[in-house]
């Protein structure tokens, strides 16, 4: 994952002071732009917890380097579009579209449901989150502050694991992680039952030697019709 490396690399040498936030299920880029135009979404509540971790706006546009990753090929052209936004007032964002980060890395696929019966598949790539965060811990300064939001649909009851067994989830690597629960999507026969697994992960991480990760939970509900309408424009523009 070399071009993922010096994307990092280049990135955060860029800021002047280095925080960094990783947006795993970026959707419409809503969460991650609450970072830097905290009065531009409807979420009072995300903002206040930016501004408890990071600071205040002026310091997040000048210290906090955005990686945001996103399966869905529906949210390409507004995430794009917003990584423009943000780079034109020299805020660090960058995103990495068609992509799911997982527990390997290589092609994949994304289902999308278009009747009870019928999926459509659409080819993208996947990136093991140990990449992601090993590249991040070779880099980042001891005061630096590193956040990470994970909204991956189910996926989070294979990703945590790994996360925990190669240490990750310790304050000197990762401050917070704010997560989205999917009860209802832990359905894959490698999956433990949701409730259970949630239990087992708060009890795995009083274990650690280490200082836990804090662990945020969230509501991915707030931000649907946001994102729906996003979508509904990256359709009407591609159907123009």
């Amino acid at each position: 994952m070399f071009l993922f490396a010096l994307s990092l690399f280049a990135i955060a040498n860029a800021a002047t002071c280095q925080d960094f936030f990783f947006d795993f299920g970026a959707n419409a880029g809503l969460v991650f732009r609450t970072i830097y135009e905290p009065d531009s979404v409807p979420n009072a509540e995300l903002a206040e917890e930016f501004k408890r971790l990071f600071g205040g706006v002026k310091r997040r546009r000048r210290c906090v380097s955005t990686y945001a990753f996103e399966a869905d090929w529906r949210y390409t052209e507004t995430l794009i579009n917003l990584e423009k936004e943000c780079r034109a007032q020299s805020w660090n964002a960058l995103v990495f579209t068609e992509t799911k980060v997982g527990v390997r890395s290589g092609p994949a696929t994304f289902d999308e449901p278009v009747r009870t019966d019928l999926l459509t598949h659409h080819n993208l790539r996947e990136i093991d989150v140990s990449e992601i965060i090993g590249n991040l811990t070779s880099r980042r300064h001891q005061e630096s502050v590193v956040v990470v939001k994970m909204d991956i649909e189910g996926r989070e009851y294979l990703v945590l694991p790994r996360m925990f067994e190669l240490g990750y989830l310790c304050r000197e690597k990762i401050d917070a992680l704010m997560i989205a629960w999917h009860d209802s999507l832990a359905i894959e026969p490698e999956y433990e039952p949701a409730k259970e697994f949630q239990e087992k992960f708060s009890a795995f991480l009083s274990t650690q030697e280490c200082e836990s990760t804090q662990i945020i939970a969230i509501d991915d509900d707030v931000t649907e019709s946001y994102q729906s309408s996003r979508i509904s424009d990256t359709r009407d523009s591609q159907s123009k």
